[in-house]
Order: C-alpha cells, then sequence, then structure tokens
C-alpha cells in the first residue's frame, strides 16, 4: 500500500477535523434540544453549613431525572441576598429564579408584597399534612418545605430523674415544677434578655395558649389594641414567672450557648426549637428530655409553632414550571429528604426519612404536632415590621420594672408606637 503524499495527508487531516468540529456541532445542538429547563440556586453564605445538602438535592435531581435540567448556584452575602430576593420577586419580567432561604428571610422579605403557597397536588400520605397551614396563597410563588424544627421545652434528664420531675403538661403544673426546681436549689429556665428572640417565644406560647392563635396573629399585625385585657393578661403572666425566679439571665452568651448552662446543670431547662439540638454537645444530646409547652387546661385543642426550612421559586408566565414541579417532587421524596439526613443535621419533612433519625424527642414532637390544631410561625415571622423592636422593648421591660402596675404604663407607650407606626387615628 503507498504512502500518501504531504498534500493527501493534509486533505484527509482537514477532512478529519472538519468531521470532529460537525459531529460536536450536532451534539451541542442536540443537547440544546434536550434542556428543558435552567434552575438556578441562590445560596445565602450566612447560612452556609446548610449549603451542601441544598445543592446535592438538586445535583441529586438533575442526575436522576428523566429531564435534561441545567444546574447553576449563586452565591450572595446577607444584604445581598435579600436585596435579590425583592429584585426578582418585584419584577414582572424576572428570570424563573429559585432559592433556598430560612423561613424568617422568606416571610420578612416577601409578606407585604406577594403570597406564598405550596404544591399541595404533590404531598403524600408520609408528608406532614399540617405543615401546609403556613402558606399563604399565590398563583406564581412557591415555598416548599425542605426542613423543619418543632419548638417546645428541652431539659436535662438526669435532673429530672435525680429529683422525681415530672414533665408538666398545663402552665399550673410548669408553675409547681419552677418552684420544686427552686427548692433544689436549681434554677429553671435559661434565658437572655436584652431584646433577642428566646424571650419573645416566651410571649408568644403564653399569649397563644391564653388568647388563642388567631389573636395573636391580629395583635402581633396590629390590628388589637395593646391596652386590651386580654393582653394585659399575657404580660402579668409572664411578669410573674421573671419574678418569682425562673429564669438565669446571662446577656454576654448567644443563644447558643445556653445548652452549656443545661450541661453544667446551672439549670434545667430552655425553651426553643430542635435547633437547639444540633448545637448541643454529644454528651448532652444523649441527655436532652423533650416535652411541648403546656396547656392551660389537659385535653384542650392547641396550637404550636414551628420553624422551617425550603426552597422558594417563581415562574413567569409557565416558562420551566414543568422542570419545577418536577424537582418539588423530588425534593419531597423519600430519596431527595434522605439527602437531608445524610448532610445536615436538621430534619427532614418526610416522614419515612425522619424515621431514620430515631431522635426520642423528634417522634415525640412530631407526633404532638400532627394533632395540634393549626401551626404557626415565631413572633418575627408574624409581626408588622414596625411593631417588632417595640414589641421585644416591652417585653424585655418586664425584667426591670418592681411592680406589675407598671405593665399597664409599658402597654400604654406599646399603644402610642402602634398607633404612630401604623398611622391610626
Amino acid at each position: 500500500m503507498g504512502r500518501f503524499t504531504l498534500k493527501g495527508k493534509v486533505i484527509i487531516a482537514g477532512l478529519i477535523l472538519s468531521l470532529g468540529l460537525f459531529l460536536t456541532f450536532l451534539i451541542v445542538i442536540n443537547n440544546r434540544k434536550k434542556i428543558e429547563g435552567e434552575i438556578n440556586l441562590v445560596i445565602n453564605s450566612s447560612n452556609s453549613k446548610y449549603d451542601n445538602f441544598s445543592e446535592n438535592i438538586l445535583k441529586s435531581y438533575s442526575y436522576k431525572s428523566d429531564k435534561r435540567v441545567k444546574i447553576t448556584t449563586s452565591v450572595k452575602n446577607e444584604s445581598n441576598y435579600l436585596g435579590y430576593i425583592n429584585k426578582s420577586f418585584l419584577l414582572e419580567n424576572s428570570e424563573d429564579i429559585f432559592y433556598t432561604v430560612f423561613s424568617s428571610q422568606l416571610y420578612n422579605s416577601l409578606r407585604e408584597k406577594s403570597g406564598l403557597r405550596y404544591f399541595d397536588n404533590y404531598i403524600t400520605e408520609d408528608l406532614v399534612k399540617p405543615f401546609y397551614t403556613l402558606s399563604m396563597d399565590s398563583s406564581s410563588y412557591f415555598y416548599i418545605p425542605i426542613t423543619w424544627s418543632p419548638w417546645g421545652i428541652y431539659y436535662n434528664k438526669e435532673i429530672f430523674k435525680e429529683y422525681n420531675l415530672k414533665e408538666p403538661s398545663t402552665l399550673d403544673e410548669l408553675d409547681t415544677l419552677c418552684a420544686k426546681m427552686l427548692d433544689y436549689n436549681i434554677t429553671p429556665f435559661s434565658m437572655l434578655q436584652d431584646l433577642k428572640w428566646p424571650i419573645t417565644a416566651w410571649f408568644d406560647y403564653l399569649n397563644i395558649r391564653l388568647n388563642g392563635i388567631q389573636f395573636h396573629k391580629n395583635l402581633l399585625n396590629g390590628l388589637i389594641e395593646f391596652t386590651d385585657q386580654r393582653v394585659l393578661q399575657t404580660y402579668e403572666r409572664l411578669y410573674l414567672l421573671i419574678n418569682k425566679g425562673y429564669f438565669y439571665f446571662d446577656d454576654s452568651i448567644e443563644w447558643t450557648e445556653m445548652l452549656k448552662q443545661i450541661d453544667s446543670r446551672e439549670t434545667a431547662m430552655v425553651l426553643g426549637g430542635a435547633f437547639y439540638y444540633e448545637n448541643a454537645s454529644e454528651k448532652l444530646k444523649k441527655n436532652l428530655g423533650w416535652f411541648p409547652f403546656p396547656l392551660v387546661d389537659v385535653g384542650e385543642s392547641y396550637n404550636e409553632i414551628i420553624s422551617s426550612s425550603g426552597f422558594v421559586g417563581k415562574t413567569v408566565a409557565g416558562v420551566n414550571e414543568d422542570v419545577f414541579e418536577d424537582f418539588y417532587k423530588y425534593a419531597l421524596s423519600e430519596g431527595g429528604q434522605n439527602i437531608v439526613v445524610n448532610y445536615s443535621n436538621l430534619y427532614p419533612i418526610n416522614e419515612k426519612s425522619l424515621n431514620k433519625l430515631n431522635r426520642e424527642d423528634l417522634n415525640k414532637a412530631y407526633t404532638h404536632i400532627k394533632n395540634s390544631t393549626s401551626l404557626t410561625s415565631s413572633f418575627e415571622r408574624n409581626s408588622n415590621e414596625t411593631i417588632i423592636q417595640p414589641l421585644k422593648w416591652s417585653i424585655s421591660s418586664l425584667f426591670n420594672i418592681s411592680d406589675k402596675e407598671e405593665i399597664k404604663v409599658i402597654l400604654s407607650k406599646l399603644e402610642e408606637i402602634r398607633i404612630s407606626s401604623l398611622k391610626l387615628e
């Protein structure tokens, strides 16, 4: 077989190169046709420890889905993140965007601008039905809860066992329990006083238990006068607990450090969400008990507080909607929710995935929440923004008064602020 001339080799090489370029072009065109949508995941850099599971859910979906989806990720700092949400969701011509956010950011940024709704038609029997009462109605904004955090009272089980103490079911039983602890020289609760959320959690629960959830929501949105006798009842009940010495205050620490007080037996209990658990030492995790915030009377219907995190997105004129819906179904499935278990300390909403954690406190909280009448978010996520800081001030002021009659003065000032800030006559 004869050898090719130099000219022949050049021609053959050119043909091979042309064929390669043509095939590459066909592949690119073919792939473009197969891409059925894009999902841009925007991450808040201050929540970096949760990036892994949110990105991994998205990557897992992209790998397992029959649809060809282009995945991109953007990282924003705290201020840019919230601004990006506002800008993107307000622009009518905004492209489809997908977010992972916590409900505090979600509610504070969007509650005044639009509603949110869940994809109820994708809910299966192994998901927690009551969670959907957190949603609001809208046609283009979607919030899919991926994790949840039950609220209640965490306690040192060793202390309860040593002194033969029992979990209280009613507010009166809680008062009796705290009094016994003081007799044993144990301060019942850890607390932060200085305008921080732990004290507002007490206000949330006492007001919901004493006056009902709708009254609580209306109050936080400026629809009820703060001089109302029912509001006074809540403040007086909280002041009574403070005045009896049931709280240990240390404003030099962060809320994540309050568990150290329980571990060292400086205190026995703390009110808050399951997010406390992930900040506990391995030793304390084995020794943490949980019970729901007590009721007024045993057997009455009750409402509960939870926190949640998830994905929020906006579809424009139906573009990308099939891809979003397909992803939502996967994120709520056992496969998607198992990623929450494997890559974070948060708690999946899917019951089958939740059971893999085999946690006594979570199983107990899960059952309690499923039997609740309705759910709500905590203080700052329900409030009119003009009410939040004044209300924090009023609650914190309870620690600095010597007579409960001064509560009326505090509430009168708060009512003046409500009228002024909401421009009421």
